[in-house]
């Protein structure tokens, strides 16, 4: 599966891939201590040639480096790569991705003054990201606290600065019906990227001048002062040519350009994929025969197998795609958002269970414990891009606020109204803009045990009527529990879309109109993902790889590729 890897990977991550290069020579001089290389001249070592393409592409061993400081860790640990195999492995990405950048540059000569400005303003924001990062050191080291991390009144810290922001799922395609009533698959346009691009004056020597933030002078100055110093670390033993080669502004200059080439390099493979993906399409047949074909896997191991239905849906709802008959109606979705304690608050709790497991108060008295110390709560607000704000509101209060918007409303009109209480006091990120809500089971489940039994009790809320289902949209009372508070929603059970127990699964097919089912089904009720739209995904991502291999394998027709194994083989121990 990884050999398939694609370099156009480069360019989804870019700045965190970016922070990770700038470390390489960090990185490169382990190594070279290591083998006892680093009495070498660093400019020698790192400039030899590890491979070519013809005349006129060439991979360095500093380019080796910064790839396998990239991916060995998890080739290794992961995939069982050996190091060679994993060096071998990085080498064929490096070349790849050279042919096809060389490529981009074909039939982009020249990048528009918007690129260029959003390449820069790219590089200038992961430069500030860096230093925010030295910032962070620095208040650690001088014991200054963040702001919205300042003791509140009642004497804690308030331990999430910030929650993850709603992040709706973009579509990539739509179903329409032609004129005979068939479904076909509408591809959606994708947002100019530079529209709002403002033209900027580009060049390394803008940042400190122009770019560079500075949150606290005395701060700001002492994170700049270390990362200049990490710099100057790290290029011992290197060679720079010009007047004042080593002067701060020099080595901080070359840091930012370091960034810069890596940002236009993904932005020029970005423009590529974007230029090969206009011949990638998905028809709904493939989208009907991907569903239907792991339909059957999951039939074949939980309804024929022995496979556990029950442990792996509550480990994770993905790739569950067949319910077996005597799992059905057992296992429900639920959402929720919690509201942790504080660090008095927690501090309180853990000395009543404490307290409790020691015999001193019964069960009932650590409710009631448990019970005053929750009516004072407060929950703290995110704002909208998921940033903690100064706001705090009781958390009685909080769930009167949810039941009073959501009565009289519809299912689809209260999950609505969850998500948006979701995102705005939610302390349990995990969940956040996950494909899939939390499973709990009538029997089984990996929650805790307040919140397993107030989701069962959503689940089945008449305790006289176990038949009796309960709706979704509809959320729970506030529950405690060892973490803090939690106030749950409804999301419905965990069922089949599609009957195969009633045929062969062999002879299983499905119609043109079932798409539209696949179109209404949610994965998350709290997002806006469907079924659908994560096939369309795989799918085009499938159809795009086959015809990525076939493009690159053209690019590479006719080209004399060497790899020079002695340039590298202080590696391979």
């Amino acid at each position: 599966m990884l050999k398939d890897m694609k370099f156009f990977a480069w360019e989804k991550t870019v700045k965190k891939r970016i922070i990770g290069v700038l470390c390489m020579v960090i990185c490169a001089c382990l190594l070279m201590t290591g083998c006892g290389l680093w009495k070498l001249n660093q400019d020698r070592y790192l400039s030899r040639t590890v491979a070519t393409v013809d005349d006129d592409i060439v991979v360095t061993k500093e380019d080796l480096l910064t790839t396998y400081n990239q991916y060995a860790a998890t080739l290794i640990n992961n995939y069982k790569y050996t190091n060679e195999k994993a060096i071998e492995y990085c080498i064929d990405l490096l070349i790849n991705k050279k042919i096809m950048l060389k490529k981009a540059k074909e039939i982009y000569p020249n990048l528009t003054d918007k690129e260029l400005s959003k390449c820069w303003k790219d590089t200038y924001d992961t430069m500030n990201e860096i230093l925010a990062d030295y910032e962070s050191a620095v208040k650690v080291d001088w014991d200054i606290k963040d702001d919205d991390k300042k003791e509140d009144t009642a004497g804690s810290t308030d331990s999430s600065s910030s929650s993850s922001a709603y992040k709706a799922y973009e579509k990539k395609a739509k179903l329409v019906q032609n004129a005979d009533g068939v479904w076909e698959i509408q591809t959606i346009p994708e947002e100019d990227e530079l529209a709002d691009v403002e033209i900027i004056e580009g060049g390394a020597d803008k940042f400190l001048t122009t770019y560079r933030v500075v949150t606290r002078e005395d701060v700001s100055k002492e994170a700049l002062k270390r990362y200049i110093k990490a710099l100057k670390k790290n290029e011992e033993g290197r060679t720079f040519k010009g007047e004042n080669a080593y002067s701060d502004d020099s080595v901080l200059n070359r840091a930012i350009n370091r960034v810069y080439t890596q940002i236009e390099e993904s932005y020029y493979l970005s423009k590529l994929k974007k230029y090969l993906v206009k011949d990638t399409s998905v028809s709904v047949e493939q989208i009907l025969n991907a569903y239907k074909e792991k339909l059957i896997s999951a039939y074949t191991k939980y309804g024929v197998g022995s496979g556990d239905f029950g442990t792996d849906i509550l480990n994770s709802a993905e790739n569950m795609y067949y319910v077996p008959e005597d799992a059905q109606g057992k296992f429900f979705y639920v959402s929720h958002f919690l509201v942790k304690f504080n660090t008095e608050e927690q501090a309180k709790v853990d000395d009543l269970k404490e307290q409790m497991n020691q015999g001193y108060i019964t069960q009932s008295e650590y409710d009631m414990a448990v019970e005053a110390i929750v009516a004072g709560m407060k929950a703290t607000v995110y704002d909208e891009d998921g940033n903690a704000t100064d706001e705090k509101v009781l958390v009685k209060d909080v769930l009167s606020s949810l039941n009073a918007e959501m009565a009289g409303k519809s299912q689809q009109e209260k999950t609505e109204i969850f998500r948006q209480y979701l995102y705005k006091y939610n302390e349990d990120t995990a969940l956040n803009n996950k494909e899939y809500s939390y499973v709990v089971g009538d029997e089984k489940s990996n929650m805790v045990e307040s919140f397993t039994k107030a989701a069962r009790k959503l689940h089945r809320p008449n305790a006289d009527n176990q038949e009796v289902l309960g709706k979704v949209g509809d959320i729970s009372g506030i529950v405690p529990s060892d973490y803090g508070v939690h106030i749950l929603m409804y999301c419905g059970e965990v069922e089949n879309l599609f009957d195969i127990n009633s045929t062969n699964a062999n002879e299983f097919e499905l119609k043109n109109a079932d798409i539209k089912t696949l179109d209404d089904t949610l994965l998350n009720v709290c997002n806006n993902k469907t079924i659908f739209d994560k096939l369309y995904d795989q799918v085009f991502s499938d159809n795009y790889s086959v015809f990525e291999s076939a493009y690159l394998q053209s690019l590479k027709q006719g080209s004399t590729i060497k790899i020079y194994k002695k340039a590298y083989k202080d590696l391979l121990g």
